[in-house]
């Protein structure tokens, strides 16, 4: 006679066990109950009904947890001839039972094996009901210090079709950042940005901030630049901070190309950073490239202040520019930064070192 088939009436009769059950193993048996009837394959017989349950009871005993799931599903029953390929099925099961949790350790295992074994089938299932899930997946591995393991889940994901979220992304670069390993996070973000599966949301501050304060403001440049070019603007903060970083390195001709970027882009740096910036690029020698930036953001409503104008007409003082500052001192009196005559005066005089010295009444200034 051909061996009993399970069926899943079968099984659910087997969720509560009898007394004699309780009493010949010690504690209540896991409710051996699954939530669809178990796959065949053509090559072996169907597990009979006392198999599987005979097998379950001496490999898998209660309290279950992912551990000791895992280890079975790893140890036992993968090299078994019949019950090899219940793993999924299995797998299932154990989500249905009380207090019970998948980690991130055993959802990678059934991942792997799932992909592995070419039943993609059951891997896009998988991967659907545990998408939510991902982001805790990830955040184990990184708590545990398993960087590999944490992106090589997150590249699975991405050749399956899935893009990342904000803050899937977050525990990626930032787990890194916090492990000291910056450069590697530079480079994840980029080959990220690259393909294209960075949220639009996502502006890779923490990355920034860490980059610049290790002196790697090269990289943390090439991130920015590689999430610009994918249409990642990053936030105001991060370009701020990145604009900091280029003026301490002394790279001021990349931080005028970022900021002029940044007003083109209706990113408008605060009046103290812009300042700086004007300042740095006066002392080195790039007034005139300062002033033409000033010029760019007045017309997208950053306005000059004093401070603005007198590094700039200290900067063209210092490199002998007699006629663009004297174009910006009048600027500066028509636009009522120069407080009086002396002022005037000063400023004037000071752009002409050699020359016999200028002093101007106030009529000869509002009549000029």
């Amino acid at each position: 006679m051909a061996p009993k088939k399970l069926s899943v009436a079968r099984l659910k009769q087997l969720q509560s066990p009898k007394p004699s059950q309780v009493i010949a193993h010690g504690n209540m048996p896991p409710p051996w109950t699954f939530p669809t009837p178990l796959p065949t394959v053509s090559t072996s017989a169907p597990p009979t009904e006392s198999q599987l349950l005979d097998f379950l009871k001496i490999h898998l005993k209660p309290p279950m947890t992912s551990q000791t799931l895992l280890h079975f599903l790893k140890h036992k029953l993968h090299y078994h001839p019949i019950f090899t390929h219940l793993d999924f099925h299995i797998f299932q099961w154990a989500t249905t039972v009380d207090s019970f949790r998948h980690d991130h350790h055993s959802y990678e295992w059934m991942v792997r094996t799932l992909a592995v074994s070419d039943r993609f089938d059951a891997l896009q299932s998988l991967l659907l009901q545990e998408w939510k899930a991902y982001g805790g997946f990830e955040l184990g591995f990184f708590r545990e210090r398993k960087f590999e393991e944490g992106i090589g889940m997150a590249y699975e994901m991405i050749e399956l079709g899935y893009g990342l979220s904000r803050v899937t992304c977050e525990i990626l670069i930032n787990g890194l950042c916090m492990g000291r390993k910056v450069l590697e996070a530079c480079e994840l973000l980029i080959d990220l940005a690259q393909r294209g599966v960075v949220p639009r949301d996502f502006d890779g501050l923490v990355l920034v901030e860490n980059a610049c304060a290790d002196g790697n403001v090269e990289r943390a440049t090439k991130v920015v630049k590689e999430l610009w070019k994918k249409g990642n603007a990053p936030s105001l903060m991060a370009c701020t901070t990145l604009v900091e970083g280029l003026r301490r390195t002394g790279d001021i001709e990349n931080a005028i190309r970022l900021v002029t970027h940044m007003i083109n882009e209706k990113i408008i740096a605060d009046s103290v950073t812009f300042n700086c910036l004007i300042r740095d690029a006066c002392a080195a020698g790039k007034t005139t490239e300062a002033d033409k930036l000033r010029v760019l953001a007045s017309d997208k409503g950053l306005l000059p202040d004093g401070v603005t104008y007198s590094s700039l007409v200290a900067g063209y003082t210092r490199e002998g520019k007699t006629e663009e500052g004297e174009r910006l001192v009048n600027e500066m009196l028509d636009a009522g930064f120069i407080p009086d005559i002396v002022t005037y005066n000063r400023l004037i005089n000071g752009l002409h070192p050699h020359h016999k010295r200028v002093n101007l009444s106030p009529e000869n200034v509002v009549n000029r």
